[in-house]
Parts: structure tokens; sequence; C-alpha cells
């Protein structure tokens, strides 16, 4: 008769990454969220705790403010696989799109083919039983979250909480920042207020394990996360783009001035933002840059 740990083993292991990726960020960010979790191992074992890490980018979000300062699904979508390419057992999954879609079609029908558009809101309860319908092989689903996002889905600010925990059976990863002597001003003051956050995470873990299945949750503390983030890489490419739309008669200091700070702007991007991504940015015209001709 087989044992729980051989049937559990007939499983597919699959850790769930949700994303804006607009854009994905390099080592300091997302990148390096991806490979850290990519190394995880069972527990007293060698082999992966996962067997595929599913990068899952948002579609939309049900606020304007935040649609508004998306990228096209596609090229997000298209970023996270140049991004990621080299982690074999990464996929991104467009579920999203699929998901809104569906909805959309339901909205209609209830609305008599007026707009809905700005009225769907994709949950991660959503999200968890398309994956249960689509996927063709039994699948242990385990939730990646930021320690922020973590604490407020244990305090309750979370849609379907209980139907979510049941999904996932009570797996977590929860990833927070590693200490830097080097950081400085806010940085240092985050730094300060971390080991309360760690206490505030291990009650939270606590509280959670042990219910609703195998309640395995993972503190993952990433080596190479930084302070950096989409929003950033946004901003200096806005930078980097409005020196190289100056126009001829701007006077000499002028553009030299210009030239320094889109010099400035390059190298910080190339420091958070894959080279691949950045020249996939700059090709399609996204963020500000003009498009390749």
């Amino acid at each position: 008769m087989a044992t729980q740990q051989q049937e559990q083993r007939k499983r597919k292991r699959v850790c769930l990454f949700g994303t804006s990726a607009n854009p994905p960020t390099g080592d300091q960010g997302h990148l390096g969220i991806v490979k850290a979790i990519a190394g995880l191992k069972l527990q007293n074992e060698e082999e992966s705790a996962f067997d595929e890490i599913r990068v899952v980018p948002v579609y939309s979000h049900p606020f304007a403010s935040k649609r508004k300062l998306l990228a096209p699904f596609d090229h997000r979508v298209q970023m996270c696989h140049v991004s990621l390419q080299g982690i074999p057992i990464v996929t991104i999954s467009p579920a999203e799109q699929d998901i809104y879609q569906e909805k959309l079609e339901q909205q209609q029908l209830l609305l008599k083919g007026e707009s809905a558009e700005n009225s769907i809101s994709i949950g991660t309860a959503d999200l968890l039983e398309y994956y249960n319908r689509q996927d063709d092989i039994p699948t242990d689903y385990t939730l990646c979250l930021g320690a922020d996002t973590f604490l407020d889905f244990t305090g309750g600010k979370w849609r379907r909480t209980e139907d979510i925990l049941d999904l996932i059976q009570g797996r977590f990863v929860v990833l927070f920042r590693q200490e830097d002597a080097t950081d400085s001003g806010k940085q240092k003051q985050e730094q300060q207020q971390q080991p309360n956050q760690q206490r505030q995470l291990e009650q939270a873990v606590a509280k959670l394990e042990g219910t609703n299945g195998s309640g395995s949750i993972r503190l993952l503390q990433v080596p190479t996360l930084g302070a950096v983030s989409s929003t950033l890489v946004r901003k200096l490419s806005r930078e980097m783009s409005q020196s190289e739309d100056s126009t001829g008669n701007t006077n000499a200091q002028k553009l030299t001035e210009q030239n320094q700070q889109q010099q400035i702007a390059e190298l910080q991007l190339r420091e958070i933002v894959d080279s691949r991504v950045l020249e996939y940015m700059k090709e399609h015209g996204l963020y500000g840059f003009q498009k390749d001709a």
C-alpha cells in the first residue's frame, strides 16, 4: 500500500507568484525572488520544493488610476519570458486574461451588452479555482506573498480568505527583505521596523499552521532583494526618454546636463532591470521610450 508521502509525490507542486510585472525587475526584485524560490528544497531533502514556479502577471487593475499605468498585457507577459527564461521550472501564465474574459462575458449578459470592463475584479480565489479546472494532474498550490501582503491576508483584509486557505491547504512562501548595512535614510528606518515585522510574521504563521490542511508556511529571506520597484523603473525610464527627446533649440549647457541625467538614469536602470528587458522596453516604446524605427 502506498504511503502518504508516496501519494504526495504523485501530485505536482506549484508555487504561484502574482505580479503586475510593469515591468519585471532584476536580481534586486522579481528575478531575485524567483531565483530564491527556485532554490528552495523540500524539508530534510535535496529535492526541489517545487516542480513549477508559475508567474502570473496581473491582467487589469480594478482601479482606473492603476489600470492606466499598466503597459499592454502581452508586452508584460513577454518581458517576464525575457527576464525569467534562464530558470527551467518557471512558466508564465496568462490565466488572468482568460478569467477576465470569462467574467466580462458573464457581466455583459447581466448588463445586456452595456460596458462592464471597469467593474471586473479578479481575486486569488478566482485564480485558484481556474487552475483547479484547467490543470490536468492533481496539483498542490503554494501562494507566494510579500511580508506586508501576507499580514494583510492574515489580518482579514482579503476577499474570500477562507476559500483561499482551503484551496491552497494553508501553503505559503512569505518573502521578506534581508537587512543591509549599506542602506540609508528611509531604508534604515524600515530595517529598524523589521524585527517587529518578523515577530508579526511569526505570530501570523503560528496562527495559521495546523489549520486548513498541512499548513506549510515558509519564511523566505531573499539575499538580493533591494529597495527597487517597477515604479522606480518607470520613473527612470521617463527621465532617460525625456533627455533623448531634447530639441536642437536647447543650449549647449542644458544639453550637457540632460545627457548626464540620461547616462545616470541608464546606469541606474541597468542595475535594477535585466538588460534584455530594458532593450525590449526601448524596442517597443514602453514607459516613455520612443519606439525603435
